[in-house]
């Protein structure tokens, strides 16, 4: 079996929050693209099928397997890709659907709600508050 187990020491958990958003933006990117339901259809297809498939150049689809596969969403056996045991799992019990929903969700809903958290200014004002708070 292939899922991704619990973290196994602080140091797992503490890397999993600090890189959390990387490991979204893969999964959005698998889920968008369409690679997991490709993956469904054609199990163990090889790096070049998914490229033209999914229309990405060489550098990109291999960030993309690369990370996918990092993350333990896909397996790499025999030259090829399969969908993760937890993956084929949600796909084969029906409930991808509602996967790809949460993801639209955190990317398009939850990230644009945020996106006062990126701006420099804002960001170095709430900090500075903070340790204003921290110091008084």
């Amino acid at each position: 079996m292939t899922d991704l187990p619990p973290p196994a020491t602080a140091r797992d958990a503490l890397t999993t929050v600090l890189l959390g958003h990387n490991a979204f933006q893969y999964m959005r990117a698998a889920v968008e693209l369409g690679l997991f339901e490709l993956l469904a259809r054609e199990p163990g297809a090889s790096r070049e099928r998914i490229a033209a498939e999914l229309d990405l150049q060489d550098r990109a689809v291999d960030i993309l397997l690369l990370g996918v596969a990092s993350l333990h969403l896909v397996d790499r056996e025999d030259g090829g890709y399969r969908n993760s045991d937890a993956v084929t799992e949600l796909i084969n019990d029906g409930h991808w659907e509602l996967v790809k929903a949460v993801v639209g969700f955190e990317a398009y809903i939850t990230y644009a709600g945020l996106a006062w958290l990126f701006r420099v200014g804002e960001l170095s004002e709430m900090l500075a508050a903070v340790r204003r708070r921290r110091t008084s």
